[in-house]
């Protein structure tokens, strides 16, 4: 049974995305930078890649890969536990490009090892119901090292772009206190394609409650966040309220299918008590998204909302290509670092 669940998701990933091998394939140009003390889920050392701007450009793009999690059987057994995925010359990372915004900025792109979401810190994690033993779930602890490499690298940057797919949207989210707080004065934006973290009423406490168990979260989540700590393990949405509140001159974006296949799945855990896979129904991600918009993002998050199952946007043609109401992907990202985002959806 077990065997069936892992390839009934495998189906679902690859009929509604490319695989991470496509969208992060060769590494021209590009430097790989080995980071002691950051690991992946295996135990293995991390990092991440850069590439220079121009130099007539004093800005910095940092893009988390995706590829799934690690908490509970199924979702481990297509996760990647140690180093893989490279970037390439594609869609928001592209550095030919004369339609992309970001061509001259420096880019950062950190490979996603962790199984946790970049919101890990826990050192030896065990997974309940046959999962993997003895993992290693750092994936924020990372990003905080990593840190520390980037603001001496690229010193009082112009503008900072916090940014990733999937499971690296999610983890762009949790990791802006830490990453902005780094930069100190640079301001940062945020934009998650294909990766949101939804209310209680659409991602489940147990859900919630079972990532903070067996990754650590909510070491994750600042001390002061009392809402992001609910005594059932829900709360994470919270967050979304605290940084706003506590940055007040954020201004991102977040990307999004209306029946997004990989993430309903993702989300699905929760949907029957967190004992059984199931994907959530198209109508409730949909609300899922249409909630968080209305209750948690206020004016400081525009998001691009359009129909289909599709998973992940940025990283491939999709990014140039797709276009809702008049407005194409690629433009909507640049009026959103611009500070003049605004609502795009179907």
């Amino acid at each position: 049974m077990r065997l069936l669940l892992a390839l009934a998701v495998s189906t679902i990933l690859s009929t509604s995305h490319a695989t991470s091998n496509e969208y992060f394939s060769g590494t021209e140009d590009w430097t790989f930078v080995s980071v002691e003390g950051s690991y992946c889920r295996d135990g293995t050392e991390a990092g991440y890649f850069v590439k220079q701007g121009s130099s007539q450009n004093n800005k910095l793009m940092i893009y988390l890969g995706g590829g799934g999690a690690c908490f509970n059987f199924v979702s481990c057994a297509i996760n990647r536990s140690s180093l893989g995925q490279t970037p390439n010359d594609r869609g928001i990372l592209s550095s030919s490009n004369p339609e992309n915004p970001f061509r001259d900025w420096a880019k950062i792109f950190v490979p996603y090892c962790s199984g946790d979401v970049f919101a890990g810190t826990n050192l030896l994690g065990d997974v309940p119901g046959g999962g993997p033993r003895n993992q290693t779930f750092v994936g924020y602890n990372n990003i905080g090292l990593f840190s520390k490499d980037w603001v001496e690298s690229f010193p009082n940057p112009d503008q900072v772009l916090l940014s990733g797919s999937s499971a690296g949207g999610i983890g762009a989210t949790i990791n802006f206190d830490q990453v902005q707080e780094a930069f100190q004065d640079s301001p940062l934006s945020l934009i998650t394609d294909s990766g949101i973290i939804f209310s209680d009423d659409y991602m489940k406490a147990c859900l919630q409650d079972r990532w903070r168990n067996v990754w650590g979260i909510s070491e994750a989540l600042p001390k002061d966040c009392d809402a992001c700590q609910q005594e059932n393990g829900g709360g994470l949405s919270n967050y979304f309220r605290y940084i706003m509140a506590k940055y007040p001159d954020l201004r991102g974006g977040v990307v999004s299918s209306y029946s997004d296949a990989a993430m309903r799945f993702f989300f699905g855990y929760g949907a029957v008590g967190c004992n059984w896979q199931k994907s959530l129904s198209r109508n409730t991600f949909r609300s899922g998204l249409i909630d968080v918009v209305d209750n948690y993002f206020f004016s400081q998050i525009s998001r691009f909302y359009f129909e289909g199952k599709g998973h992940v946007h940025a990283t491939g043609n999709s990014f140039y290509e797709l276009e809702v109401e008049g407005t194409k992907l690629v433009d909507w990202y640049r009026f959103v670092i611009e500070g003049e985002g605004f609502d795009v959806a179907e």
